[in-house]
């Protein structure tokens, strides 16, 4: 099974985190089988976020979506939908407070 991971630019521009990010993979049993760095214009990461353009973070997200380089992933491994959304965690965060 494969799925599609991008890795944002913040995380291209922090070398600790892609490498955690990178072995974090390796161990939980994914495999890389592609990779491309790629710059969004504003336009396209507009069309790509459609979906989100009524909520409170869509301008916020295209911002940080055309700061720099990202990288789109291919990654193979068993249940690799199940096991990189577990490793991403959730995507919401709800707080007890």
């Amino acid at each position: 099974m494969t799925t599609l991971a991008i890795f944002k630019p913040h995380c291209l521009k922090n070398p600790i985190a892609y490498e955690t990010i990178q072995r974090l993979i390796s161990e939980n049993g994914l495999k890389i089988i592609a990779r491309k760095r790629i710059s969004l214009s504003r336009a396209e990461a507009e069309q790509f976020y459609e979906e989100h353009r009524n909520k409170f973070f869509y301008r916020r997200l295209v911002s940080l979506m055309t700061s720099g380089p990202s990288e789109v992933v291919l990654l193979s491994g068993e249940n690799a939908i199940q096991q990189w959304r577990s490793l991403m965690g959730p995507t919401k965060i709800q707080s007890n407070q």
